[in-house]
């Protein structure tokens, strides 16, 4: 899933992976590093917060801010695709309002999402669906 997930937003020009929590931030930057056998992940990896507690382990770990909504919104502005990885209970569409906790079964792997338009995930109310 990784490989395919990095690969197709390399592809994709002016796209980002949103993912929430420290933990998913961290876990997603080393997959993308490991991938490209790079110091620095050539994609851009945003991580949203959310009152969700973190994971302890990943504690500091995280090379890149933790956005919140608002800050996430305008650095998405302009961007072409969005994409998403969910696992477990850390789901962006959720914590952003798209989709229903409900609806969404709990995956154990890792589960990539899109791609969206930033408008997608930050108007329209919830359910909105991934563009393409």
């Amino acid at each position: 899933m990784w490989d395919d997930a990095f690969d197709r937003m390399r592809a994709t020009p002016d796209s980002a992976l949103v993912v929430q929590e420290e933990s998913m931030g961290v876990i997603a930057d080393k997959a993308c590093r490991v991938h490209f056998r790079s110091a620095d992940c050539p994609v851009p990896i945003l991580t949203l917060a959310t009152p969700k507690p973190g994971s302890q382990w990943a504690e500091g770990l995280l090379r890149a801010p933790i956005l919140s909504r608002a800050v996430l919104e305008r650095q998405l502005a302009g961007r072409t695709a969005v994409y998403t990885i969910r696992l477990n209970d850390y789901d962006p569409l959720v914590a952003l309002g798209k989709v229903p906790a409900s609806s969404r079964p709990s995956w154990v792997v890792p589960f990539f999402e899109g791609p969206f338009t930033p408008a997608e995930l930050f108007s329209g109310g919830p359910n909105a669906t991934p563009a393409g």
